[in-house]
């Protein structure tokens, strides 16, 4: 039987065969800080770059740095920890307790909204379509809550803040909100999914014990990754396996309806993917045709999957021993191009129809 990494290198050369073009590999920077987050601006026309105490704003797909900002202290976790307005001319990034506002033509600064006290983290955030923002924050001494709220541009919080499950999770693997800030998911407790419509403050949770196996200690999965569908209809969820599971094809992801917490599919792992892996990150295309996965099996090798979600089918894309990126993965604004990051480089992959 060939090694899961063999097949890995066999799908990968036929993955332009199968609706994916070759990858396109361009240099970020020459140091080694950790990436936190990248985020693609709505034109199309550049992305950011949250890298340590570093932001950067880069042409999309050349990758030439247009300008870069020293920040205080450490952004914050995850993709959309930054992001862009919707006309693409403002960046908004989360900064322990504050949002910092830059021009995105230069870089220079637009102001700040300073919270109180009592906000100590903003991992995400997302423009809205009327020029407000829905965020999740860390607020009072449980670091385990957040909350989501909608603030304006001068610093005045709109409504009450939605008070959300406690977590177990890594906030970096998430990406809570569609693109128009319209909706929210979130993980509570490694089993839990919920959503907020944000301007109706309508809530959904749901316990998906079952499925993932939760009561059976030496079989339980639990949600690593979450991404919310464009439409806010569904969430993926990237799950774990325990190195000493007896299942039989344990799904690597689910979609989920977030509104009935019915399952819509399930995703199996391929075959001989090996005694222990996780899904680490999660991302949809625009047009929600597509689902990118960044899976990591039997650490520290890793591998790019995308699913055709209309027809079902898989492409694995790459594997860090082929010699591409695979982490932090999104879509360019018109769906055709995939870009990963790791180790001062940007891997872009074209997706065909």
């Amino acid at each position: 039987m060939k090694s899961w990494f063999t097949r890995l290198i066999l799908f990968s050369l036929l993955a332009v065969l199968a609706g994916c073009g070759g990858q396109r590999v361009i240099k970020l920077s020459d140091d080694e800080g950790r990436l936190w987050g990248a985020v693609l601006a709505p034109d199309g026309a550049s992305f950011i770059v949250i890298k340590d105490r570093t932001l950067e704003m880069r042409t999309w797909p050349a990758g030439k740095r247009l300008w870069r900002q020293e920040i205080r202290g450490y952004p914050n976790y995850g993709p959309a920890a930054a992001a862009f307005a919707p006309d693409s001319a403002e960046v908004a990034v989360g900064q322990e307790g504050r949002i910092l506002f830059y021009a995105a033509a230069d870089g220079s600064a637009r102001g700040e909204i300073p919270f109180d006290d009592s906000v100590y983290y903003v991992p995400y955030l997302a423009y809205r379509v009327d020029g407000t923002f829905a965020l999740l924050v860390g607020r009072g001494e449980d670091k385990t809550i957040m909350f989501l709220e909608i603030w304006d541009r001068q610093g005045v919080r709109l409504k009450e803040s939605v008070q959300l499950s406690a977590h177990t999770t890594d906030w970096g693997q998430w990406q809570p909100f569609t693109p128009d800030g319209s909706r929210a998911a979130y993980v509570g407790q490694a089993h839990l999914l919920g959503a907020v419509d944000v301007a109706q403050q309508t809530q959904w949770e749901w316990d998906l014990s079952e499925p993932l196996h939760f009561d059976d200690r030496s079989n339980a999965m639990s949600i690593f990754a979450m991404a919310i569908s464009p439409d806010g209809k569904e969430a993926a969820i990237g799950l774990s396996k325990r190195p000493d599971s007896t299942l039989q094809d344990i799904p690597l992801v689910m979609r989920v309806d977030v509104q009935t917490g019915q399952t819509i599919a399930a995703f199996s792992a391929p075959v001989d993917a090996g005694d222990l892996y996780k899904v680490d990150a999660l991302a949809y295309s625009p047009d929600g045709r597509f689902l990118a996965v960044d899976l990591n099996v039997d650490l520290p090798h890793s591998a790019l999957i995308v699913y055709n979600l209309e027809s079902g089918s898989s492409n694995v894309l790459c594997n860090n021993e082929h010699g591409c990126c695979s982490h932090k993965p999104a879509f360019s604004p018109d769906g055709t191009t995939l870009v990963t990051f790791c180790d001062g480089q940007a891997a872009q992959w074209e997706i065909k129809p």
